[in-house]
């Protein structure tokens, strides 16, 4: 199989000087991955120290601005993706105490609709995912998730 040498290669030439490579911190590499999608290496590494030293938290993200988090996002392209990323804090934030963001999310997961609507799908709010653990009874505006294994189109 070609990845038996992937470790070996990646002990020689891999980039161990990123530094999103010395944490274990879950959010700090959610961040890293979301920014690196479609973006060259060499752009990310300095705004990741940036956005990380502005919301080194989701909890600090989401406490933010929707506006600043697009404007620390200027010049990574894919605005969506900076989006997403503090919806996402804002679910992670929302969190029961006791449920950690590093932990593994309860299931099955719901559907959190942002009242922002995106206009690529004509005025319909966009949905996040969040643990099922948020109460739908204390948060009208969540919904159970679709069951997956019912809609084979999803999974394939």
């Amino acid at each position: 199989m070609w990845t038996r040498g992937l470790a070996r290669w990646y002990e020689v030439h891999g980039r161990h000087d990123l530094p999103w490579r010395a944490t274990a911190d879950p959010w700090a590499i959610l961040v890293s991955e979301v920014m690196l999608q479609q973006t060259q290496v060499a752009r990310v590494a300095g705004r990741w120290e940036s956005f990380m030293g502005r919301w080194p938290t989701p909890e600090a993200c989401a406490a933010a601005p929707l506006e600043l988090v697009l404007r620390e996002w200027q010049g990574l392209g894919y605005p969506r993706r900076a989006r997403g990323l503090h919806d996402t804090a804002t679910v992670v934030a929302a969190l029961k105490p006791g449920i950690k963001y590093g932990s593994v999310c309860p299931s099955p997961p719901a559907v959190v609709i942002n009242p922002q609507t995106n206009p690529r799908n004509h005025g319909w709010p966009r949905p996040v995912r969040a643990p099922s653990s948020l109460s739908a009874s204390a948060n009208p505006m969540l919904i159970p998730a679709p069951n997956e294994a019912a809609n084979p189109t999803r999974n394939a």
